[in-house]
């Protein structure tokens, strides 16, 4: 303890507010002799008030703390206990105080009486280790639920911005195909075909008369050659 004269007799007095207890240190020690110990602690939603006296002269008392803030326990690898130092500003009686929250600044009007520096250890059930677990599990799922969800916004919005392109008519920036090759020569036809064509194909003037008079005599003479010349393999076979 810092502040006071060596005459006098500092009494502190810590209150929790979850649960609602209350302690009193008389024998102040720089080796941390004297303890007091709370059990059954809301490390969630409990506070911790310091106030001071000199025998029976109050001397004032301290903001409230908020041990959430104090004791940051990792849930993944907890340790048996968990042990950190504060320094406690007692200010005079009448002195407008608020709360030690990260949102919230305390308003000190008033030069402190002294100072004590606490010695906070704490030891985390099973059930304090499970809880955190839970609210970490939940930190993720809200994490998890908020990644999805905007994933599906961006899937949205990309199909609509498809179906906007389609509708107005602009052609997309990549075109269908555009990995097949352009402009690969034709192969050249043979020249016994392409002399067909040009002479006697379906397409000349001249076939397209002379075909369809000459088709009945081809077939004529074809059949009369395969016969004068291959007439043997129509012949039956000799009796038995």
């Amino acid at each position: 303890m810092e502040g006071l004269p060596e005459a006098a007799e500092p009494c502190l007095t810590l209150q929790l507010s979850s649960p609602i207890e209350e302690a009193a240190l008389t024998e102040l020690y720089e080796d941390g002799q004297q303890t007091v110990s709370f059990s059954g602690v809301e490390m969630g939603q409990a506070t911790l008030t310091v106030t001071c006296a000199d025998a029976d002269i109050p001397l004032g008392g301290s903001i409230s703390y908020d041990l959430a803030e104090l004791v940051q326990m990792d849930a993944m690898q907890p340790a048996p206990e968990y042990v950190n130092e504060l320094a406690v500003a007692i200010l005079p009686e009448g002195t407008e105080k608020s709360s030690s929250s990260s949102s919230e600044v305390p308003v000190v009007v008033a030069e402190a009486v002294c100072t004590v520096t606490l010695k906070l250890t704490y030891k985390p059930s099973p059930k304090d280790q499970r809880e955190e677990l839970y609210e970490l599990l939940n930190k993720t799922t809200v994490r998890k639920a908020r990644a999805v969800e905007k994933l599906r916004q961006l899937a949205m919005q990309a199909a609509r911005s498809q179906v906007a392109v389609q509708a107005s008519g602009t052609k997309p920036a990549v075109q269908a195909g555009f990995l097949n090759k352009k402009g690969a020569a034709a192969k050249e036809p043979h020249w016994a075909v392409e002399w067909y064509n040009r002479k006697l194909g379906p397409k000349v003037d001249l076939a397209k008369v002379i075909l369809p008079i000459a088709k009945n005599y081809l077939i004529f003479f074809g059949a009369v050659g395969f016969f004068h010349f291959q007439g043997q393999a129509l012949a039956l076979p000799r009796p038995v």
